[in-house]
């Protein structure tokens, strides 16, 4: 039995649990815990000779005993042998548990160990390590003995192991209570064995909310405590990183490898869990919570002189092979001259961190005056601020706006690498701040930048490259030229050796493309080539994934699914305040609230939650014209006269503007300047929205020849590209008027008194909407229903906002009210003081 996984992995308790139950009560078991002076074969075989002695099984006078203490001799059939001669003393069956066996760096040992087993088929051994030790559980140890391996993910707790625990140590709490804080447990520790008790300790001494914080850091203190000077250096200089190897090590502190090494291991008993990669390195890690907890005491602990130099050191060598490592090391380090060359030759990759690691500088943390001095490492600090807000947005969006001037100007202007990577930077500071223009410049200008870099430079700058053509991509995107999209995302190619990220955003955007030019047909393919991709995990629901959200969204509403366009919409809710695509994610929302509503109740939601954004975001000229005509689309549709477009302006709006005071004229020549738009023949639903609109005009203006011929049109191009929305720009009883010049048209139509929003039938809410309706009555506010149900206030919202949908309104008090004539709170969990409550709110309201 092998039981392995890192520091407070839990493998010694797994152990010890293991052994009593082989041994059943009447078998021996005995303990074997290696050291560093065990670290051989014969090491080994003594500290188990050692612990046979001393647990009575061996007399010291028998030849087994005699061993002890001398010089081994070779193979194992002497062992064999001795153990046999010590007699009926000797139990036949034995358990014997190798505590830390990755203190025994001789493969030598294992070798014996498997031989030994296969000897004494009533031995029994279980070995805890930090180590897999693949010789122990290859195909070949099976053949030979039965073999169990226990992984570090067997080893976590899970809900129900940590809800047993509470149940002995906490057998006051009821079996809800038990339940509830079983599953914040889980979480906060995420299964690791050492949190998990942690937390059940703080909680039962009565600290309850301080969790495992007083527990991990008295843990620390033992750590240190028992280091020496240059251990605590070591443990806290290594926690900054993920993983550290002994070559890092080596480097950091000026001493050789092998030097390096034994700080390491003499280090690793009380903070470091290991694990050796493919290529033999040995790379040493941290638990999370024993780095936090370092982290915050390094420099008491060291000194902040000290560690800048050493992680100065470290940036130098993890730059070449772990660049993220590297960044955040020349961070700490303050080291500006290394961090801006960094930045330009990784460009973009993933620097941006959500949680705010305590005692961690970040790029948002960069002084102003350095950004004064370095312009680029200003652009990355903004487009992480961005990212991740903590502060004022506006103070971010200005800091963009002075990024677009001279300050990134000269720069751009570089041949190589660092002109394209400041034009790129100057490019998405402008898109970010609104001007348009700019940003479309730059996209241009780091296309003509990237064409001077031979083969080998391409190969080599592959990452930033990409990032930045992907960027280039998402501003051709917002200013609608999809042709130029699809060109520059043909420039962004993949091999094996390549994370997933790159394939799956370069898919997000060519899906996102395609969904709001209306090619419905390449769609579904490359929405199923997203949803293909397993990795990253969480792509989907970050900005990544967003671009693949938008488009199966606009897939699902053109199927005729609002409920399901919903869900994609949803998912990047944790996201959306910095998704820059905001301006389609809420022309989608709109559109699913007006295929089940009405296009009234589209309209007001629609405004509201423009008004919102708008305090934090620069709005693009392209997304405010855009969603000007889809405001002027919603006024018409509701029977609105539509105001704020001027009849000479060339937009959508101004043709709906005149529709609803009835210059039909005036509307027929808009759309017909419309249809002089570059770019309009590779865009089929913005074509066919054209159509219906200039269908209408001619219909209304008398002429039914054109109309018709408009009209066929349109239902030509829904046809060939399988498009169903554009319906949604005219009236629902102009597409009826329009169908009966144009058959064509027809399957397009509702039929008569069933359009969205009139006189639909109350729709059954799923439990999870019930719930949440009754949680926020019961409990006054979404937060606080949040809470008790736990789940997230954003997933409460979204259960509300669908009950809302399906029943046709617009406040908590008619949703109560419906729901209850209909029925659906009849058997609500047996509890009569919620409908009682639910009552009283229809009463009050």
């Amino acid at each position: 039995m092998v039981c392995w996984g890192g520091s407070g992995a839990g493998k010694s308790v797994a152990a010890a649990q293991i052994a009593v139950r082989l041994s059943g009560g009447d078998t021996p078991a005995v303990w074997v815990r290696f050291g560093a002076d065990r670290s051989d074969a014969a090491g080994a075989w003594q500290a188990i000779l050692q612990a046979l002695v001393d647990s009575g099984l061996v007399p010291e006078d028998s030849e087994l005993g005699r061993m002890r203490g001398s010089e081994l001799p070779a193979g194992v059939e002497p062992l064999t042998r001795a153990m046999r001669a010590v007699g009926r003393g000797f139990p036949e069956r034995l358990v014997l548990v190798l505590d830390d066996l990755h203190l025994v760096g001789d493969g030598a040992f294992e070798a014996d160990l498997l031989e030994m087993l296969e000897t004494h088929r009533m031995l029994s051994v279980v070995v805890a390590s930090r180590s897999r030790h693949a010789r122990l559980v290859d195909i070949d140890a099976r053949m030979r003995v039965p073999v169990r391996e226990i992984t570090a993910r067997e080893l976590q707790f899970g809900r129900d192991e940590i809800s047993s625990l509470l149940a002995r140590r906490l057998p006051e709490l009821d079996s809800a209570a038990r339940d509830r804080l079983a599953v914040a447990i889980e979480r906060g520790s995420g299964g690791w064995p050492l949190a998990a008790h942690a937390a059940i300790v703080e909680r039962e001494s009565g600290r309850g909310a301080a969790a495992h914080r007083v527990f991990v850091r008295n843990h620390v203190s033992r750590m240190l405590a028992h280091a020496g000077e240059h251990g605590r250096e070591v443990l806290c200089a290594t926690a900054l990183f993920d993983e550290i190897s002994s070559g890092v090590v080596a480097r950091m502190f000026q001493v050789d490898e092998e030097r390096a090494l034994e700080m390491l291991e003499g280090s690793s008993e009380t903070g470091f869990g290991y694990w050796e990669s493919d290529a033999g390195t040995r790379w040493y890690r941290h638990h999370d919570l024993i780095r936090e907890e370092l982290r915050r005491r390094a420099e008491i602990e060291v000194g902040a002189v000290r560690l800048r130099i050493l992680y100065r050191r470290a940036a130098v060598v993890f730059e070449p092979i772990r660049p993220f490592q590297a960044v955040r090391a020349a961070l700490q380090a303050e080291a500006w001259d290394l961090l801006e060359p960094m930045l330009l030759a990784r460009s973009f990759q993933r620097l941006g961190r959500r949680e705010d690691l305590v005692g961690e500088k970040w790029l948002r943390d960069i002084p102003s005056a350095v950004r004064d001095r370095h312009p680029v490492i200003a652009a990355f600090a903004l487009i992480d601020e961005f990212a991740y807000p903590r502060g004022r947005f506006d103070t971010v969006i200005n800091g963009f706006k002075m990024l677009t001037g001279s300050r990134l100007a000269e720069e751009s202007e570089k041949r190589g690498l660092p002109g394209a990577v400041a034009s790129a930077l100057r490019m998405v500071a402008a898109r970010l701040s609104g001007n348009q223009e700019l940003a479309l410049r730059m996209a241009d200008r780091f296309e003509i930048a990237i064409e001077d870099f031979d083969e080998a430079t391409r190969m080599t700058l592959k990452r930033p490259l990409w990032t930045g053509t992907t960027q280039a991509a998402v501003t051709y995107l917002h200013a609608s030229r999809f042709d130029d999209v699809e060109r520059v995302l043909l420039r962004c190619d993949f091999d094996e050796e390549e994370t997933p990220l790159g394939e799956v955003h370069t898919l997000a955007l060519g899906a996102f493309s395609d969904a709001w030019r209306g090619w419905m047909l390449r769609l579904g393919e490359r929405i199923e080539q997203c949803e293909s991709q397993e990795t990253p995990m969480g792509w989907r629901t970050s900005y990544t994934g967003s671009g693949y959200r938008i488009a199966a969204a606009v897939q699902a509403l053109e199927a005729g699914d609002p409920e399901r366009a919903e869900n994609h919409l949803d998912a990047l809710v944790p996201h959306e305040p910095t998704i820059e695509h905001w301006p389609y994610l809420e022309v989608l929302r709109a559109l699913v609230l007006e295929e089940c509503t009405g296009s009234r109740s589209a309209l007001d939601s629609f405004e509201w939650r423009l008004q919102q954004r708008r305090r934090r975001f620069a709005t693009l000229p392209a997304h405010r014209r855009m969603l000007a005509e889809f405001r002027a689309r919603l006024q018409w549709r509701a029977g609105m006269v539509v105001r704020g477009s001027k009849p000479s302006s060339a937009d959508l709006g101004s043709a709906y503007a005149a529709l609803s005071r009835g210059d039909d004229a005036a509307a027929r020549m808009i759309v017909a300047a419309l249809q002089r738009e570059p770019g309009l023949a590779g865009a089929p639903r913005r074509r066919t929205e054209l159509l219906l609109v200039q269908a209408e005009a001619e219909r209304r203006n008398g002429d039914s020849g054109s109309a018709s011929d408009s009209a066929n049109a349109a239902a030509g191009l829904m046809r060939e590209h399988g498009l169903s929305l554009p319906r949604l720009a005219v009236t629902d009883d102009a597409l009826h008027r329009l169908a009966e010049l144009a058959p064509s048209l027809a399957g397009w139509v509702e039929p008569t008194g069933t359009a969205a929003g009139v006189g639909d039938e109350i729709r059954a809410l799923s439990a999870a909407e019930l719930r949440a309706l009754a949680a926020t009555v019961r409990h006054g506010t979404v937060p606080a229903a949040a809470q008790a149900l736990f789940l997230s206030t954003d997933t409460v919202k979204s259960h509300i906002r669908r009950a809302y949908r399906k029943l046709g309104v617009n406040s908590r008090e008619e949703a109560v009210r419906m729901a209850i004539e209909a029925g659906m709170f009849e058997g609500d969990g047996g509890d009569p003081t919620c409908l009682g409550r639910l009552s009283a709110v229809t009463r009050d309201g």
